[in-house]
């Protein structure tokens, strides 16, 4: 690729895709506006030079020794959607691990105002290294949390490594930019209440909020009167709640 560009002088427009085994993208180019990269396999490097980048756009799946240098002082539109393989995060149904090295990664990323994680929960506590990700990035506005339990999920275990640092309960990073937040998947277990109460602790200008419960929550279950007591903490937070049906929810 690094050849084909030398080959372009005057190239404006590039998009790659489909290119399974490229593992390593570098693109050097003083005349690129609009660039789209959808790679179908692992990425492991990342290396974008373009001063007069406008648009850019990446699909792809981080590598566990994933390393990133980007710099394009112009670009006016950025959409990043990048997975994570599961042995980098914090979540994984065999063990937890948080790769800190990813985060400092991910730190050099450009700035974005919409940040969506979705979260392959299994159960396990979540909320260390999602505060880890959002410390990374206090500027965002909005925010969406999905998350996915699926049907084996296994009821995490006593002293698990999942919380192994149960503090960040009590921390809170300033988000002052942050204005809407949803939540989607929310079961209402006691570590995602404590994670909506973060949120809250942490976004202090939010101005709205919205939670999609699982189809595994019911009006029985206590979660409505917890999230109430929640909601009636911050009467300037516009605050819905959803059932899976789409219905809403009068709290």
């Amino acid at each position: 690729m690094v050849e084909l560009i030398r080959r372009c002088p005057h190239l404006r427009v590039l998009e790659v895709c489909g290119c399974w085994g490229l593992d390593t993208v570098e693109i050097h180019s003083p005349t690129i506006e609009e660039l789209v990269l959808d790679n179908n396999g692992v990425l492991s490097n990342l290396d974008i030079m373009a001063p007069v980048l406008r648009q850019f756009t990446l699909q792809a799946t981080m590598g566990r020794d994933f390393n990133v240098l980007f710099s394009a002082t112009m670009v006016q539109y950025l959409w990043w959607w990048c997975s994570c393989e599961q042995r980098n995060v914090g979540i994984g149904e065999t063990h937890v691990h948080v790769d800190r090295d990813l985060i400092q990664q991910i730190a050099q990323l450009p700035e974005f105002s919409v940040l969506k994680i979705y979260l392959a929960a299994y159960g396990h506590v979540f909320g260390a290294p999602v505060l880890d990700l959002l410390g990374t990035y206090t500027g965002i506005l909005r925010l969406k949390v999905v998350i996915r339990n699926l049907k084996r999920t296994k009821e995490c275990p006593p002293n698990c490594v999942c919380d192994e640092s149960p503090n960040w309960r009590s921390q809170s990073i300033p988000l002052l930019s942050l204005e809407e937040i949803e939540i989607v998947g929310f079961e209402g277990t006691s570590h995602e209440v404590d994670f909506l109460k973060l949120l809250f602790r942490c976004a202090t200008l939010m101005k709205r909020m919205t939670v999609r419960l699982s189809r595994k929550v019911f009006s029985s279950d206590g979660v409505y009167e917890e999230m109430h007591s929640i909601f009636e903490a911050y009467p300037s937070v516009e605050c819905y709640v959803y059932r899976s049906s789409g219905l809403v929810i009068d709290i």
